[in-house]
């Protein structure tokens, strides 16, 4: 599996590619520099994609996610997603 990792302002991500057919397998992204205001610590999210035959033809779509909130003051919150 290869993988790479990538940062801007707001976000530090990472993301996973089958090394055989150069799909992409999950994108993983974790806020960064989340304003002291906010009642945030932090955020994670995932998405992992597979092929997905429709009518005959492979798709790449999104399988399932997970996003997660640690909220102020130590509480996750979990938003687990299933296609």
């Amino acid at each position: 599996m290869l993988s790479a990792i990538s940062a801007n302002r707001f976000s530090l991500g990472s993301f996973w590619v089958d090394p055989a057919t150069y799909d992409i397998v999950r994108i993983s992204m974790e806020a960064e520099e989340i304003p002291p205001n906010l009642p945030v610590l932090a955020s994670v999210t995932s998405i992992d994609y597979a092929r997905t035959n429709l009518g005959g033809t492979d798709f790449l779509l999104p399988q399932s996610a997970d996003s997660r909130l640690l909220k102020f003051p130590g509480a996750w919150i979990c938003r687990p997603a299933s296609a």
